[in-house]
C-alpha cells in the first residue's frame, strides 16, 4: 500500500519541477516529447505499484494531448465526458467526495466560459464535426480577456472554498 501523504506531496513537487522545467525549454518538439514521456512514466508507475486502471489510463490521455492539434479534442464536449468519467472511477475508488463534478466543471469552465468566447471558438462536437463554434470575439491574451478570465478562476475557486467548508 502505498503512502498517500507521501505519493501525492512527491506528485505535486514532481509536477512544479516539470512545469519549471517545460517552461525553459523553448524547442517545440522538445517540449512536447518531455511532456508526454513524463506522463507516460508516471503512468508506468502508477501501473507497477498496482493503481486502479483508471489512473494509469487517465494520465496516459493526457500524455496524447501535447501530440494533439490545439483546440481539437482536448476542446470538444467528449473530451469533458470522458475526463467526467475518468474523474468519476477514482472519486469512486478514493471516496473522494465531488471530484468528479468539481473536475469537471473546472475542465468544461475552460471551455465554455473561455475559449467559447474568442475569436477561434472551439470545435464542440471534434472528431464528429470540425466546425467551431464561438460566442465572442475576445482576442486571446487581450487585458480585458486575461482580467475576465482571472475573475472567473477566482470566483470558481471561491464557490469551492465556499462549499467544502463544514460549518
Amino acid at each position: 500500500k502505498i503512502n498517500n501523504n507521501n505519493f501525492f506531496l512527491s506528485s505535486i513537487v514532481t509536477f512544479i519541477a516539470i512545469m519549471v522545467l517545460e517552461s525553459k525549454i523553448n524547442h517545440i518538439l522538445l517540449r512536447k516529447i518531455l511532456l508526454s514521456l513524463t506522463l507516460i512514466l508516471l503512468s508506468l508507475c502508477l501501473f507497477f505499484i498496482k493503481v486502479k486502471i483508471y489512473f494509469v489510463i487517465f494520465f496516459l490521455m493526457l500524455a496524447s494531448f501535447p501530440w494533439l492539434k490545439h483546440r481539437s479534442f482536448s476542446h470538444s464536449i467528449f473530451a469533458i465526458i470522458v475526463i467526467y468519467f475518468l474523474l468519476k472511477q477514482i472519486e469512486i475508488i478514493y471516496n473522494i467526495s465531488n471530484l468528479s463534478f468539481f473536475g469537471t466543471i473546472g475542465y468544461a469552465s475552460h471551455l465554455f466560459l473561455g475559449d467559447l468566447f474568442t475569436k477561434s471558438g472551439i470545435p464542440l462536437f471534434y472528431p464528429i464535426s470540425n466546425k467551431k463554434y464561438s460566442l465572442g470575439y475576445f482576442r486571446v491574451g487581450s487585458f480585458f480577456n486575461n482580467a475576465l478570465e482571472i475573475l472567473i478562476v477566482v470566483i470558481l475557486v471561491g464557490s469551492i472554498i465556499f462549499s467544502t467548508i463544514k460549518i
